[in-house]
């Protein structure tokens, strides 16, 4: 979204005198379908947002494939156990790291992303980890433009993506600074005090990018009230970050991961598919290169990395 700057706009407020009963009632409703009207505003521009473009265009090193790769991996924490009895699965996701060690993984779609595990409990916050380049920012927007496709993202009224090394959202103070919407950039207050009002009730807020602001938090930053549940506080958070930086985040609020999902980045047969796209065209530089990456272990396991994938495939085709 554009940064704007809002001009607060304050809802009428009726005075309380006996008898007036009726008048407050009427009141009430007026302001219920006020700010119901004000959301659903905010929701088609929302969506007209997500659903206007495809993820930075500008950013592409090469042509992406035609449906979006976004393979997560829901990590299971428990005791150590051998390599050799690791499942199928487990074995092909990982890719080094010291916390391996007591990683088990199980695949995840998307779409269940949001639905309760068997203890019936709400998912209120999901934890999405992935190195760098491994298509965390594409999963966020993935996520809000199929807002209106997947069922368990139809449950929510609201769903904003904020990226997080915008300089507007992190110093942004205040809830009108972060519901921002250009049409009309004086409600943005009446947008921000219509979520305030539900606690943030049906509000998906997905937070992209932690690691680039996990030092730059200052102490009336209304990203970390909103971490630490003393805004909204019934608001569903999905934040992504690089693995370094969850120990970051345990220090600022601790809050109660309920479901701690990695992005795992390409499999080996998605690898040779976006290869043979990419490459399409020039059958023999095709097949020359394949016969590269497999003969080469090294780049063949850096190249699980979508965006490591397409550089390494650019710099082959132009040389």
């Amino acid at each position: 979204m554009i940064p704007t700057t809002a001009k607060k706009e304050t809802l009428p407020i009726t005075s309380l005198n006996k008898g007036d009963s009726g008048t407050v009632l009427s009141t009430a409703v007026s302001l219920s379908v006020q700010n119901s009207d004000i959301l659903t505003k905010y929701k088609q521009y929302l969506q007209s947002c997500y659903n206007a473009r495809a993820l930075a265009q500008a950013d592409k090193y090469l042509p992406t494939l035609d449906a979006p790769y976004i393979n997560l991996a829901m990590i299971r924490r428990g005791q150590p156990y051998n390599p050799e009895q690791r499942d199928e699965f487990t074995r092909k996701t990982l890719h080094g790291g010291v916390d391996q060690i007591l990683k088990s993984k199980t695949p995840i779609n998307i779409e269940d992303l949001l639905t309760p595990e068997d203890s019936g409990r709400p998912v209120r916050f999901i934890l999405v980890e992935g190195p760098p380049g491994i298509g965390k920012s594409t999963f966020a927007w993935e996520a809000c433009r199929r807002w209106d496709e997947i069922e368990s993202l139809r449950q929510y009224h609201t769903v904003v993506l904020l990226k997080l090394r915008e300089k507007w959202v992190l110093n942004a103070t205040q809830p009108s600074d972060l519901f921002r919407f250009p049409p009309k950039p004086e409600l943005s207050t009446n947008i921000a005090e219509a979520l305030n009002k539900s606690h943030g009730h049906n509000l998906l807020l997905v937070l992209d990018g932690f690691d680039e602001v996990s030092h730059s938090f200052h102490e009336n930053s209304v990203v970390k009230s909103i971490l630490c549940r003393q805004l909204l506080p019934e608001c569903t958070i999905i934040l992504t970050t690089r693995p370094v930086a969850k120990h970051i985040l345990k220090s600022i609020c601790q809050p109660r991961v309920d479901k701690h999902v990695e992005i795992i980045g390409f499999t080996e047969e998605e690898r040779v598919r976006y290869i043979t796209e990419v490459f399409f065209k020039e059958p023999e530089l095709q097949v020359n290169f394949l016969k590269y990456m497999f003969h080469v272990p090294h780049i063949k396991s850096m190249m699980y990395i979508p965006l490591n994938c397409a550089i390494i495939a650019q710099v082959y085709y132009e040389s």
